[in-house]
């Protein structure tokens, strides 16, 4: 990251994302993530959620037991949610650490939703097929499977 000054980022739109993170188009056999370290990837596979259930996001058990996470408070997949699953991974550890890539790093629950869904998931992120940056508006993507660090 090497970068020590602190951004300003307005949250709403007009927002610039893109401007805040660095595409790390080659990835090698692992990803190192060091004290503090913040990035996107996502799941290998896409996911197709159906209707009248939703999902939830966990870190696994061993890798959140060295303080690295792979939601930060985004873990839910909406009824009809359609595409591979974003990671927000950071680290809170005081360790670097080294995931080979391809490494099972998070699980995905379903959960029979309680109640009548009433409509599916049609937002911004439905498709996606690459870590998604946070936007406001039509939805951007990386031109390449990529992991992105904040």
């Amino acid at each position: 990251m090497g970068d020590s000054a602190v951004k300003t980022v307005t949250y709403g739109p007009g927002m610039k994302a893109d401007l805040l993170f660095e595409e790390l188009t080659e990835v090698g056999p692992n990803i190192e993530i060091a004290p503090g370290d913040r990035l996107l990837a996502c799941s290998d596979t896409p996911f197709k959620i159906p209707a009248g259930y939703f999902g939830l996001v966990q870190t696994k058990g061993t890798l959140a037991r060295l303080f690295v996470s792979c939601t930060c408070n985004d873990g839910q997949v909406e009824p009809g949610y359609n595409g591979k699953i974003t990671l927000e991974v950071i680290s809170q550890s005081n360790y670097k650490v080294v995931l080979p890539v391809g490494s099972e790093v998070a699980q995905l629950f379903l959960f029979k939703c309680s109640g009548d869904v009433h409509s599916l998931y049609a937002g911004k992120y439905q498709g996606a097929d690459s870590p998604t940056l946070p936007v406001f508006g039509p939805r951007k993507t990386p031109s390449t499977e990529a992991v992105i660090k904040a």
